[in-house]
C-alpha cells in the first residue's frame, strides 16, 4: 500500500471514528431527553406544583439537545469539506505521480537511446583498431621495403666505389694515350685526345660532391642537379666522366668549371677540350679518386 493509501485509510478512519461519536451524543442526549421526560412526567404525576419547573427543564434540555445537534451537524460539514479537499489533494498526487511516471518514461527512452549510440560508437571504435592494426601491418611492409631499398642504395654505392677504382685504371691509361698523343704532335701526326687539364686548372670545393649533367648544350655549357646547396660556388671545378656498363665502356671526359649557381641548380663549362661529347646523365665529382 502506498502512503496515499495509508493516508485515505487513516482519514476514513477518523472520519468514522467522529461519526460515530457523534451517533453515540446524539443517541445519549435523545435517552437523557426521554429520561427525562419520563422523570418530568412522573413529577407531575407526583406534584402539579412543579410542573412549571419542570417544563422549563423540560425546554432546556432540549435546546441543549438542539445545540448539540446543530454542533454535531457543523462539525460533520466540516468533516465533509475536509473529505471533499483530501480527495482533491488525492486527485493532485495521482496527476502529479502520473507526471512522474511519464518523465520516468521519457528518462528511461533517453537511457536506451544513449545505450544504443554508446554500442554503435563501439563498433566504430573496434572498426578504427581493426584499420589501425591494418594500417601498422602496412607500415611493418613499408619498413621492410624501406630496409630493402636501403640494402639497395648500399649495394649500388659499393658499385660505384667499384666503378670509381676502375676509373682510376682509366686515368692511368688516359696518362699513356696522353704521352702516346705527345709523342704523335712530335712526330706531326694526327691526334683525337684531349690534352689533360693542369693541376692550376682545378678548383675542386673543399666537401667531396657528386651530381649528374641535367642539360647539356652544343656550345659545350652543361646544366648540373647540384647547386649552392651542395657547397658550391662560382669558379670551383668538377671532373666529368662518363659510367658503362663494363670498364671499357667507362671514360674520363675532363674538367668544367662552374660558372652561374642557384640553390639546386648549376651552369658549367669545359676548362679545356673534353674526351667526348657530354651528354644527359654523366657524372661530375669534386675529385676522382687517384686525382
Amino acid at each position: 500500500m502506498t502512503v496515499v493509501g495509508k493516508i485515505l485509510v487513516f482519514v476514513n478512519l477518523m472520519f468514522s471514528l467522529v461519526v460515530g461519536g457523534l451517533i453515540v451524543v446524539d443517541y445519549t442526549a435523545r435517552t437523557h431527553w426521554a429520561k427525562s421526560a419520563t422523570d418530568l412526567e412522573s413529577a407531575n404525576k407526583v406534584s402539579s406544583a412543579s410542573e412549571g419547573s419542570l417544563r422549563q427543564e423540560v425546554q432546556r434540555v432540549v435546546q441543549e439537545a438542539d445545540s448539540q445537534k446543530r454542533t454535531d451537524e457543523a462539525t460533520l460539514k466540516s468533516l465533509q469539506a475536509a473529505n471533499v479537499a483530501l480527495t482533491k489533494d488525492l486527485a493532485s498526487v495521482r496527476g502529479e505521480l502520473r507526471a512522474d511516471r511519464d518523465k520516468l518514461e521519457k528518462a528511461m527512452a533517453t537511457v536506451t537511446a544513449a545505450n544504443t549510440e554508446v554500442a554503435r560508437r563501439q563498433e566504430e571504435v573496434a572498426t578504427m583498431l581493426k584499420s589501425l592494426e591494418n594500417e601498422k601491418k602496412r607500415n611493418d611492409i613499408l619498413s621492410g621495403e624501406i630496409k630493402d631499398a636501403r640494402a639497395a642504395k648500399i649495394d649500388l654505392e659499393q658499385k660505384v666505389r667499384v666503378q670509381t677504382s676502375e676509373m682510376v685504371t682509366m686515368q692511368t691509361q688516359l696518362r699513356s694515350l696522353e704521352k702516346e698523343n705527345l709523342r704523335l704532335k712530335s712526330s706531326g701526326g694526327v691526334t683525337t685526345v684531349a690534352t689533360r687539364p693542369q693541376a692550376s686548372d682545378r678548383n675542386p670545393p673543399p666537401e667531396n660532391i657528386e651530381g649528374l649533367i641535367k642539360q647539356a648544350d652544343p656550345s659545350g655549357l652543361v646544366r648540373l642537379s647540384i647547386g649552392s646547396d651542395a657547397g658550391l660556388v662560382p669558379g670551383h671545378t668538377l671532373e666529368a666522366f662518363r659510367l658503362g656498363n663494363t670498364p671499357a665502356q667507362s671514360r674520363y671526359l675532363g674538367v668544367l668549371r662552374i660558372m652561374q649557381v642557384t640553390p639546386t641548380e648549376a651552369v658549367a663549362q669545359p676548362v679545356n677540350r673534353v674526351n667526348s661529347p657530354l651528354q644527359p646523365g654523366d657524372r661530375v665529382a669534386s675529385r676522382i679518386l687517384g686525382n
